[in-house]
């Protein structure tokens, strides 16, 4: 099974700040923390768990009837959601490009705005150590610079 990746919480308050939150499966917990409850029908209780700011509550692998999540949440994009905002809304196109060096593979990152009848470069930078580093930085700077 694939696992998702997740932008980072502070990612997640900038996006939403911007108003590029959509509603997401996932969620962090926001700065007053929040609390999962549900009830449990085989001990026939509830059952409550407190979460402190920047938890991630991911989706329930079992069906729950009642099911709740109380508290400030914040919507808890993967990259991809975030980047796909970011093209829909301001045409804001990222790239991620793997290549080698000598202390093994790195990545790097391109932006471009489309207009109309051209592409612009916008912004490149390399030497990520991951995939996930590069796209967290790309989309920050979109967010803190472009827009």
């Amino acid at each position: 099974m694939t696992n998702e990746d997740y932008v980072s919480y502070e990612l997640a308050k900038l996006l939403k700040e911007k108003e590029l939150s959509e509603n997401t499966i996932c969620k962090y917990a926001g700065p007053n923390g929040a609390s999962e409850k549900w009830y449990d029908d085989y001990r026939e209780r509830m059952l409550r768990f407190d979460w402190g700011e920047g938890y991630l509550f991911e989706p329930l692998s079992e069906p729950h009837d009642q099911y709740e999540i109380w508290g400030d949440t914040i919507p808890a994009p993967t990259y991809q959601e975030a980047m796909n905002s970011l093209r829909k809304k301001y045409s804001l196109h990222i790239t991620i490009e793997p290549y080698i060096t000598a202390e093994g593979v790195m990545y790097a990152y391109k932006i471009y705005k489309l207009e109309q009848y051209k592409v612009s470069s916008l912004k490149s930078k390399a030497g990520f150590e991951s995939n996930e580093s590069a796209c967290e930085d790309a989309i920050k700077h979109c967010l803190e610079n472009l827009i």
